[in-house]
């Protein structure tokens, strides 16, 4: 029996591994594909910004509470089902022509990751897993994704839609034998209000990081086409951010004492991304955006050692994935407001939202923790 058992907690870390491996390159590419879809349907640019900020306006104020949804479902259920929903509004949104219905597809497509990575947390939290591993899983597939948004780009988009589609049909058939033994206490709103107090300071580090990052997903890939630039650099300007900031958070523990918990040396490097619309040379796209990249992953771990130091629990959790969310929310809305003076200016003005979060100071009476632990 104890051997089965392990077999099946086995069983259960290895699935929650490839689902998070899977859906974070799904996550990375979509918003970059959506943003191109619709400019090339006729939806302007300040829509896109729009649209993006909104859907992920549902994955900040879901996100802290979806734990209600595992407890009613079942974690195991619960991921089948998104996934199940994202590949069905994968397949169906290159069909989709108008910024409406563009806009519904997008706040399912963002309710479905919502509900997903607390159940992917929880399960492996449950079965006794590594956060290591955990990080290695969705890191892998975030760069593994950043790569590939310019071939998909390429691609017809009925092609590249249904390719993704296509790779989440099999993942919701493993959790059919899955049975979590345990359930994770769910934070109430009392102790997410707390939480999202104490960590004021740390918070706006994470929505600084999202902003910048979103701005720069959903429109370098309209900027690239609209001034007719090769293709290929919007993954190598990916590629380079995110392998950067993946790089910097994992070390951030080997960091300094002087580099670690300075949010605006990470606020500083952020400002080279705004010089991103007007580059054109290999080089110099790939600079600016591993810098950016190492700004948002100091920002980024500075403010997951503080969800740590204070326990790392549900409601620590939730909000600090929530912070992320609201970023995605600025960031594009920003970038997307700033594109009808001029579509350059729409990363310029994410970074500027990015930066002006950071360093802004805010004051509040929590103490605060200092941890050199990051995933």
């Amino acid at each position: 029996m104890e051997l089965l058992g392990v077999r099946r907690a086995n069983y259960l870390l290895f699935v929650s591994y490839v689902i998070s491996f899977t859906a974070s390159v799904l996550q990375v590419v979509y918003l970059p594909l959506f943003s191109v879809h619709a400019l090339r349907v006729g939806v302007r640019g300040e829509e896109i910004g729009l649209i993006s900020g909104l859907s992920a306006l549902v994955y900040a104020v879901v996100t802290p509470l979806a734990g209600s949804v595992s407890d009613m479902l079942g974690v195991a259920r619960t991921t089948a089902s998104s996934l199940f929903i994202l590949s069905v509004s994968y397949a169906f949104l290159p069909s989709l022509r108008d910024a409406i219905a563009l806009t519904l597809i997008s706040l399912v497509v963002y309710l479905s990751y919502a509900l997903l990575w607390p159940s992917i947390e929880a399960m492996i939290a449950q079965e006794g897993g590594s956060t290591s591993n955990f990080s290695a899983s969705w890191s892998m597939g975030t760069l593994l994704g950043s790569a590939l948004v310019s071939y998909l780009l390429q691609l017809p988009e009925n092609i590249s839609f249904t390719l993704l589609s296509a790779s989440i049909l099999p993942l919701p058939p493993l959790l059919v034998r899955a049975r979590v033994n345990s359930r994770e206490s769910r934070a109430g709103l009392s102790s997410v209000a707390v939480a999202a107090i104490s960590l004021s300071k740390h918070l706006k580090l994470s929505f600084a990081y999202a902003a910048s990052l979103g701005g720069s997903l959903a429109f370098y890939p309209l900027i690239v086409e609209a001034r007719m630039l090769p293709i290929w650099l919007v993954s190598l300007s990916f590629f380079a951010m995110i392998g950067a900031r993946t790089l910097t958070f994992i070390a951030y523990s080997r960091l300094p004492t002087a580099v670690m918990g300075k949010p605006f040396l990470g606020a500083l490097l952020l400002a080279p991304l705004a010089m991103l619309p007007y580059l054109s040379g290999a080089i110099p796209v790939a600079v600016v955006s591993a810098l950016a990249g190492i700004g948002q992953g100091l920002l980024y771990a500075t403010a997951l050692s503080e969800v740590f130091a204070r326990g790392g629990g549900c409601a620590y959790t939730g909000v600090f994935e929530s912070s992320i969310g609201l970023g995605y929310v600025a960031g594009p809305i920003a970038a997307g407001l700033a594109s009808t003076l001029s579509l350059e200016l729409s990363i310029p003005a994410a970074v500027t939202i990015a930066i002006i979060a950071a360093i802004l100071p805010l004051r509040v009476g929590a103490r605060n923790h200092v941890s050199s632990r990051t995933t």
